[in-house]
């Protein structure tokens, strides 16, 4: 650095780019003393950013020439890599939406929900909404026909009805069993009535009875 005398305030008068205009006029044969009094730089200044001590200096680090345009910084400070441990995790839950009433009431329909109040909805027809609320949660999309589902309700049915003549291929049950044994008629008008069928031995004769509940 130039050597500056105590108690003497010294003020820049010049730029970075100034001093490299200068120092390039030098270096193309310029004197120093001109350059100095044209760009008002002390010629002290140039003389050190000229030696060959500040050269090797900043080619060390690779900053020399010093000249902010001609600097490739990417070399000489850091890279932010991206850390992909930091990046949150991709869900792989699948979204439900939310079953409103409103939702509620255009899968099963009026008709069923009057049904459903009053009791009169058999299993068969329970099944088949199940199946429409399960297809909605899969973001199916819901029609308002009644036999969209007719397929599914049908082989479900079916796997119903096999487990249960499996279990019912005998050729003699008891008195409880039979007294346990539910018989479903259907009327004229599709109503359903459950009936119980109960066996009293009177005489050494056997009756039927029949009940209706």
């Amino acid at each position: 650095m130039p050597k500056v005398k105590k108690d003497c305030k010294y003020t820049k008068t010049y730029d970075e780019e100034k001093l490299q205009k200068a120092l390039n006029e030098i270096q193309s044969g310029s004197p120093k003393k001109q350059a100095s009094i044209k760009y008002g730089i002390p010629r002290q200044t140039l003389q050190y950013r000229l030696g060959e001590k500040f050269k090797k200096g900043f080619r060390a680090c690779g900053l020399y020439p010093w000249n902010a345009d001609n600097i490739d910084f990417s070399k000489c400070l850091g890279k932010i890599h991206p850390n992909s441990e930091t990046e949150p995790p991709k869900s792989h839950m699948k979204i439900i939406n939310n079953l409103t009433y409103e939702t509620f009431t255009q899968i099963v329909g009026d008709k069923k929900l009057n049904k459903l109040k009053e009791g009169k909805a058999n299993s068969n027809e329970n099944l088949c909404l199940l199946l429409k609320i399960s297809q909605h949660f899969n973001n199916v999309e819901i029609s308002n026909t009644t036999n969209i589902y007719e397929n599914d309700v049908n082989e479900s049915i079916i796997l119903i009805e096999n487990r249960n003549t499996e279990t019912s291929d005998k050729e003699h049950y008891t008195e409880k069993e039979l007294n346990d044994m539910p018989i479903v008629l259907n009327d004229d008008n599709g109503q359903r009535n459950d009936i119980q069928l109960e066996i009293s031995q009177r005489n050494d004769n056997e009756n039927l009875l029949i009940r209706s509940w």
